[in-house]
């Protein structure tokens, strides 16, 4: 007897071979989850140290370091706005051992302006959500704008003129302050730096007049007194800046600009060991000490399960690329 398909004929003994290789790879996949993890685990960051992603992967390497008893090192891969490190854990093994921390930009935003090797909603397994929070406009405190409303007229008068700090093209930031200058009719010039933390040295330095950026990053400073926050770019105000306004309500209604910070596996990560990221993570983000350390530097934990991450994706990946085709960002 034999089987017929796509116009070839299948004998019974090759069908039986491919099923039986099929069982025993799918098998083989299920014993290693079962004894994952034997070995180290490694977080790609694909930015450099210091800004809110890594600070927050290296808090989750940690616990799950104390969690499994194994090692989990972060391996900061900064390189042409964190492709470079995405696409290393997109063609990883899929066997749970390397992973990615990294911001909503990497794969919502980069894609759509530059050449990617990877298919961000086909070649990555979202695992969980660590954080969110809203981008923040801060100023240096001899920049003369002190709100939305003002920094709009500022920059209608003197067109060119204004420069803000962003870090690096292909992040939330860099779409968002497009579309900031698309949405107030204004023409501030974005300048990128090196992450998050060449930002805040231009800021500190003077080299800018204003960024927008993290609240974690930015927050402490603000709360300092070593720069000023003119707006925040979320719904609604949070609870480290509650004196510092939303963006549309000071001056631009209808403009919100929301970072998030997810983990991912590669395609093809047993879903054991997927859930078992992901029941861990939610604990470690269930911790108060983790919760109160977030909120105090403007974060929101975030938490659900790999379905809310995956939902989040698919939805700022369209969101981000209406934007970038409407603005007509550039990765310049």
């Amino acid at each position: 007897m034999s089987l017929k398909t796509g116009g070839r004929t299948i004998g019974r003994r090759t069908f039986a071979a491919a099923a039986s290789s099929t069982t025993v790879a799918l098998l083989s996949r299920r014993a290693r989850a079962q004894g994952w993890p034997a070995r180290t685990l490694r977080i790609v960051v694909p930015v450099p140290p210091g800004g809110s992603t890594d600070i927050y992967a290296r808090i989750i390497a940690a616990n799950l370091s104390e969690r499994f008893g194994q090692t989990v090192v972060v391996e900061n891969r900064p390189s042409a706005g964190g492709i470079v490190g995405a696409g290393t854990v997109a063609r990883a093994e899929a066997d749970g051992y390397t992973l990615l921390a990294c911001a909503n930009s990497v794969l919502t935003v980069t894609p759509s302006i530059q050449k990617v090797d990877f298919d961000p909603l086909r070649d990555f397994a979202p695992v969980a959500l660590i954080y969110e929070s809203p981008l923040v406009f801060v100023g240096t405190n001899t920049f003369p704008p002190a709100t939305i409303k003002e920094l709009i007229d500022f920059a209608k008068a003197k067109p060119g003129e204004v420069n803000l700090a962003y870090p690096g093209n292909g992040t939330t930031n860099h779409v968002a302050a497009a579309l900031f200058n698309h949405m107030a009719g204004v023409d501030i010039v974005p300048v990128p730096y090196a992450g998050n933390a060449g930002v805040v040295n231009a800021l500190l330095r003077g080299d800018v007049h204003m960024a927008i950026d993290s609240i974690p990053t930015s927050g402490p400073l603000i709360r300092d007194g070593k720069v000023r926050a003119l707006a925040v770019a979320g719904p609604r105000r949070v609870a480290m800046l509650p004196d510092v306004p939303t963006v549309a309500e000071s001056g631009l209604p209808g403009y919100e600009a929301i970072f998030w910070n997810g983990v991912f596996a590669p395609p093809g990560t047993p879903q054991e060991i997927i859930s078992r990221l992901n029941t861990e993570i939610q604990t470690i983000l269930r911790q108060p000490g983790v919760i109160e350390q977030m909120r105090e530097s403007g974060a929101e934990p975030g938490g659900g399960g790999p379905e809310v991450l995956a939902r989040r994706l698919a939805a700022d990946y369209e969101t981000w690329g209406q934007v970038i085709r409407t603005s007509g960002v550039r990765n310049e």
